[in-house]
């Protein structure tokens, strides 16, 4: 249950539990899907369905409802406490977004409906406040903590901040947590070479001239405790949520493919296979899956707007044009096995598991007249082998 003597860590609480029933729910429908990402049985799905709606109600209703009201008063209390910034009218917009799903949740659960039906029409609202709970629960956390960064003598602070681009430079600088305060202050905390029993704390942008020291710690309790609490944090895509609904065909592991190209028979086979894995359609799409991946991450290291940040979407957005070159290379490379036609000799049996193997006979290229086969390669050429890539 919520309790007001912790707020915070019971609705962090109530959190875990809503995204595990919804990952549930998921892999339960992901394993009655076939490898095209169809239903191979409607009335089992609709039982998944109905279960992960009614694991989420229950929760919902007994563990964070009776107390939605009272979070929201502790996050709008907060919110006005803190210095003023531009993007508070958004945070209110999530929390006045929270009110509504409350009570439409209380108007769904007061009327007279099926449980099933009941369970189904509170599902978005209970949606709603698992994607908004990150909000609530920071602004919640800023109460009981200082408000202002601590600050160092000039000098001790110049010779810390000396300390840390020296350690940059060396390779030995641990940063290992970072947040922003109400002011729109970066704040990482840090070790030096290897010595995890000072923390140290710093203020602005790693990779900027401005970067300086706050304050060191005997541990990470302390500096904690001592620093400004940390605001709720941004995200890349405003309009996705990881509670979507959203549909996609299976992914098959690479290995499960490399295992259909070793089961092949034929050419056409093999074509299926890669431009399934190159176009993001049919079984596969891994590779188009990638780039998009990559590319994803490139775009999170440019909203990070550091220094940083900056330097790692460059070299993830050169990676993701490679991906792109390769998957286009792949594709054209099954578009031409598709228009080909073959199959491998019948003299590629299998060898037996348990009796000798008898020798292979000889490959039909073997058996060509002497006359036929070149003894030697033309002046100047190297023989091409039959894993060299056509041009």
């Amino acid at each position: 249950m919520l309790s007001s003597a912790d707020p915070i860590e019971q609705l962090r609480g109530w959190h875990r539990c809503y995204t595990a029933v919804h990952r549930r729910g998921a892999r339960a429908l992901a394993d009655l899907r076939d490898r095209y990402g169809g239903l191979f049985d409607t009335a089992a799905a609709r039982q998944a369905v109905a279960e992960r709606n009614r694991d989420a109600a229950q929760d919902f209703t007994n563990h964070l409802l009776p107390h939605a009201e009272s979070l929201l008063t502790q996050a709008r209390t907060a919110l006005a406490a803190l210095p003023p910034a531009g993007h508070h009218s958004a945070w209110k917009l999530l929390l006045d977004d929270l009110d509504h799903a409350t009570a439409h949740s209380r108007r769904i659960l007061s009327a007279q409906a099926e449980t099933t039906a009941r369970n189904a029409a509170l599902r978005p609202y209970i949606t709603t406040w698992a994607e908004h709970t990150p909000v609530v629960r920071d602004l919640i956390g800023q109460h009981d903590q200082p408000a202002a960064s601590p600050s160092l003598p000039v000098e001790e602070q110049r010779y810390w901040t000396g300390l840390v681009q020296a350690a940059r430079g060396r390779g030995t600088f641990d940063a290992f947590e970072t947040w922003y305060d109400a002011t729109g202050q970066q704040i990482t905390l840090a070790h030096l070479d290897g010595d995890d029993e000072t923390v140290l704390a710093l203020a602005g942008d790693l990779g900027s001239a401005q970067l300086h020291v706050l304050g060191h710690y005997p541990d990470q309790h302390t500096a904690a405790r001592s620093l400004p609490p940390p605001v709720p944090p941004g995200v890349l895509r405003p309009d996705v949520s990881p509670y979507s609904e959203r549909v996609l065909s299976p992914e098959v592991p690479v290995q499960d493919l490399t295992r259909d190209v070793l089961e092949a028979r034929q050419t056409g086979d093999v074509a299926d296979l890669l431009l399934s894995a190159t176009n993001g359609t049919g079984p596969a799409g891994v590779l188009a899956r990638l780039e998009e991946f990559v590319s994803t991450c490139a775009e999170f290291g440019d909203a990070l707007d550091t220094r940083d940040g900056q330097h790692f979407a460059a070299r993830l957005h050169d990676l993701a044009a490679q991906v792109s070159q390769i998957t286009g290379e792949l594709r054209a490379v099954g578009e031409d096995m598709a228009t080909t036609v073959g199959v491998l000799p019948p003299y590629r049996t299998a060898r037996p598991r348990h009796l000798p193997s008898a020798p292979p006979p000889p490959a039909l290229s073997a058996q060509r007249p002497a006359e036929q086969r070149p003894t030697t390669a033309p002046t100047g050429i190297a023989p091409r082998s039959a894993a060299s890539p056509r041009r």
